[in-house]
């Protein structure tokens, strides 16, 4: 599987090997997830390195309009499978576990919305956009 992080998306070669970094919007992110500010729990913000981040793209928010509700399909070793509506057909998206059951676990009524199974997928809490999570290519 090759990844897509959000380092395909900066432009520049930023390097998030020694823990999250905050954008210049005030979220955080480590090259595969974003956590807007408002969500950021209180053990990632002691992790979190304060020098200057990543500028955030405005490509990276492009299709949050577009995104449609993904719903849990399958399990895999190290990943789990979501589908979601993607016009057409169903498709699928696939994500790291160890991603998932982070946002499971720091972002109440955690849901998740796709526009796209190469695009970044939308987190919710309940109805309120809590962050962006990185899909890894079959």
């Amino acid at each position: 599987m090759a990844r897509i992080t959000v380092n395909n998306i900066y432009r520049g070669n930023r390097s998030f090997n020694n823990g999250p970094l905050f954008t210049d919007r005030g979220n955080l992110t480590n090259g595969n997830w974003l956590i807007l500010k408002d969500f950021i729990p209180k053990n990632l913000l002691k992790k979190a390195l304060t020098k200057s981040g990543p500028i955030e793209p405005h490509r990276l928010w492009k299709n949050i309009n577009k995104a449609k509700p993904a719903t849990f399909l399958a399990e895999e070793a190290d990943c789990f499978i979501f589908t979601f509506d993607g016009g057409v057909e169903q498709e699928e998206i696939v994500f790291l576990k160890k991603y998932i059951l982070f946002f499971r676990k720091w972002i109440p009524i955690f849901s998740i919305k796709a526009s796209g199974s190469q695009e970044p997928a939308c987190i919710y809490s309940d109805s309120e956009l809590a962050g962006l999570l990185m899909p890894y290519r079959l």
